[in-house]
């Protein structure tokens, strides 16, 4: 039977301390999200398609429509955002927990550390084999692609309405749809092993 490794569990842990600014133990270029970019736009991705994906992730941070998380840590430690973490299905996780000797994890790697210009507005991506999750136009918000590359295609998200944030929050809390099994969307369709991130199956949280 194989055991869980706790140091996954004290990583989320830390995680969401550091988000709430009760303990900051984090940088941006925690191995966290290096391995969420690796993830999703491994070796057989461009480095402009990492670049984009990690745009994303530097988009979400502050964003009313996410609960405005305050580093690219919290961004991929938010609940359900990212289908990949601790998929033991996703090939591309697990070989990104042993530090992987290739361009792509050193690219992922660099691109954690947030020291770059976002490239995109896009807030959303998803895998060219699948179609736009419907959730992500509600009477929120409205999901616009703005760009598209070999294997994904890019959304910035713009409010419907002129709600508070904290309004719009609370009815997205209140309203979210089931936890779906972030295994559900996984495929070996594009560069990644994920189809998008896990937003795409809840209710376009406030953003998502």
């Amino acid at each position: 039977m194989k055991t869980r490794n706790p140091i996954g569990y004290v990583l989320v842990l830390l995680a969401l301390l550091s988000n709430f600014g009760i303990i900051k133990v984090f940088a941006d270029d925690n191995p966290m999200v290096a391995r969420v970019i690796y993830s999703e736009a491994s070796s057989k991705c461009s480095n402009q398609e990492r670049l984009m994906v990690a745009s994303v992730i530097v988009n979400r941070i502050n964003h009313p429509g996410f609960n405005k998380p305050k580093s690219m840590v919290a961004v991929v430690m938010a609940k359900n955002q990212f289908s990949c973490i601790g998929d033991e299905r996703n090939k591309n996780w697990e070989a990104s927990a042993g530090n992987p000797n290739n361009a792509a994890w050193r690219h992922a790697l660099l691109l954690a550390s947030g020291d770059f210009k976002p490239v995109t507005n896009a807030v959303y991506y998803h895998d060219k084999s699948i179609s736009k999750p419907r959730t992500w136009d509600n009477k929120y918000w409205n999901a616009s692609k703005v760009a598209e590359t070999e294997h994904f295609v890019f959304y910035s998200a713009s409010p419907v309405l002129s709600t508070k944030t904290s309004q719009i929050g609370k009815v997205v809390q209140s309203k979210q749809n089931p936890k779906v099994s972030s295994k559900k969307a996984d495929a070996s369709g594009g560069c990644g092993e994920s189809r998008t991130t896990q937003t795409d199956k809840r209710l376009a949280l406030p953003l998502t």
